[in-house]
């Protein structure tokens, strides 16, 4: 399959055809010139934040308790959402340029914590999403400098968990049978940056390739011992839902940037997790828990995606 992955991205997207992370360009055009309130509402609701987040100071690296960078990670994440479907909306180029600061920014950072690697899956994710979402605005060297991070901080330090290199972990979650949540998140966003920048003239495409076989057969062995045959899943309700979440932007991001998820979400009992999670749930749209879950609300945005990929609304 590895060896199909760039003549399919070719194939499907064009050459550094941008973006094709999750939304091409012609959808990015639906939700910007729709009359539906919700696509209306939605889209002020981002400008708000792209907006505020104009004003912010740069991010730190931080590790708060002595474990995690997660904070960090997934606030980059948040502004390359933000900031990169602003962009794309709106087509100005304050909010490419305030994004390109804060990757650059995150880019030089000793590392991206790969003691907790969950923390390298989610940063990875925000850099493949800002880089193919503001890809236009950015220089040839700007560029270098994103898919260097890219590959040193996240795909180097990705490929010693596969590998079971020596180093100091919190976790060997890829060596976890059956695993959990992480699996889904660290598989997951390396496969949306590598998905941005896979057809770039400056990428070390062994250690790509490398990257995507390993990453596509760890999940396609996940999504079929973590969700159950009649639709339950191994960990409680607010982990569902984030691995759920991850599981998505995966085969959302593989079937945008090639036309396909090569099956790997082709399995029933994914769909109806869904209606496991809702039996979950009481009156009061709370979650039972248990295993280390909190009590979470129902209505999550992964079942939309679920409900538009299985055709089940």
């Amino acid at each position: 399959m590895k060896d199909r992955l760039i003549g399919d991205v070719i194939a499907h997207s064009g050459k550094k055809g941008h973006p094709r992370i999750f939304l091409d360009k012609e959808r990015f055009e639906r939700i910007k010139n729709s009359d539906d309130p919700i696509y209306i509402a939605g889209v002020k609701h981002v400008m708000t934040r792209a907006d505020g987040y104009l004003e912010k100071p740069l991010l730190h690296y931080e590790i708060p308790d002595g474990i995690r960078l997660l904070d960090v990670s997934r606030a980059t994440l948040d502004r390359s959402l933000s900031l990169g479907m602003a962009y794309r909306l709106t087509g100005e180029e304050k909010y490419a340029e305030r994004l390109w600061r804060e990757l650059e920014n995150a880019a030089g950072y000793s590392d991206w914590n790969p003691y907790h690697h969950l923390d390298v899956g989610e940063m990875v994710n925000a850099f493949g999403i800002g880089f193919d979402w503001i890809y236009d605005y950015l220089t040839e060297e700007q560029k270098s400098v994103l898919i260097r991070a890219i590959q040193e901080k996240g795909f180097m330090a990705t490929m010693d968990d596969y590998l079971d290199r020596e180093r100091r972990r919190s976790y060997r979650w890829y060596q976890d049978t059956p695993g959990d949540n992480w699996k889904f998140v660290c598989n997951g966003g390396a496969t949306v940056a590598l998905l941005a920048i896979c057809d770039e003239d400056d990428v070390d495409m062994p250690l790509l390739e490398q990257v995507f076989e390993y990453a596509f057969e760890d999940t396609y062995r996940a999504v079929r011992t973590m969700y159950h045959p009649d639709g339950s899943y191994i960990e409680g309700f607010i982990y569902w839902n984030y691995a759920s979440d991850y599981l998505g932007h995966y085969v959302w991001a593989l079937k945008s940037a090639l036309g396909t998820d090569y099956g790997l979400c082709d399995y029933e009992p994914v769909r109806t997790s869904a209606y496991y999670v809702k039996r979950l749930c009481s009156n009061t749209f709370r979650a039972f828990n248990f295993g280390d879950a909190s009590e979470s609300l129902m209505a999550v945005p992964v079942l939309s995606w679920m409900g538009r990929y299985f055709n089940d609304p």
